[in-house]
């Protein structure tokens, strides 16, 4: 990890609570809800913190579905949603539950509410000094792009849990997913391959463990 990055995580008090709530679509509905419940199995359960930024399993139905096919043969899933950078940080801190794995289309996550909460002053300035030298993003996304992927490397170094990304947007740029990735992050340019995916975080996973 380079030195920008080696930030100290900001604990937060456990207020967060589980949301637990079926999509729109009739079959996908029945599908989360499944995955919602824990039932008993051979299978070990997967708790996955996904994002998403409408009324519950909405937005990230189609994502429920695609990471349903990628580990459902493997685990029993249950997925948590979550809106925002600071919404996943409760959740992150909640101790009445644990999380095995972090997946996010980053262009579902909104920017809402105050990152610069998180980081003190001499990171702030770091922050911003990377941010000044990017010629393809306002200095302003550039520093919000910036401090959310700081924020997952500081929530993968305190809960060594997996955290996995994919964009098909602005964050595809090569210098955010050079952060991305220098932080451990793995990270997916969209489309990539089923079979890709399902290998990265079934090791990914292992390594957690």
């Amino acid at each position: 990890m380079n030195e920008q990055n080696n930030f100290a995580l900001i604990p937060k008090p456990s207020s967060a609570v589980e949301k637990a709530a079926p999509g729109a679509k009739r079959i996908l509905s029945e599908m989360v809800k499944d995955t919602l419940v824990l039932r008993p199995g051979n299978k070990p359960v997967l708790s996955v913190l996904i994002a998403d930024y409408e009324p519950p399993l909405k937005q990230c139905g189609e994502w429920i579905e695609f990471f349903s096919g990628v580990l459902g043969q493997q685990y029993d899933l249950k997925f948590i949603p979550f809106e925002d950078a600071n919404e996943l940080l409760r959740l992150c801190h909640n101790d009445h539950f644990k999380f095995d794995l972090i997946v996010m289309y980053l262009d579902l996550v909104r920017g809402k509410g105050n990152l610069r909460e998180h980081f003190n002053s001499q990171e702030i300035q770091k922050i911003e000094s990377l941010a000044a030298k990017q010629s393809d993003q306002s200095f302003g996304a550039a520093c919000n792009m910036l401090m959310f992927v700081f924020l997952l490397a500081k929530i993968k170094i305190q809960y060594r849990k997996p955290i996995v990304t994919f964009s098909g947007g602005p964050w595809t740029d090569e210098w955010v997913v050079k952060e991305i990735r220098q932080s451990g992050i793995e990270f997916f340019c969209v489309p990539f391959q089923l079979d890709e995916m399902r290998t990265v975080i079934t090791r990914a996973l292992d390594d957690s463990t």
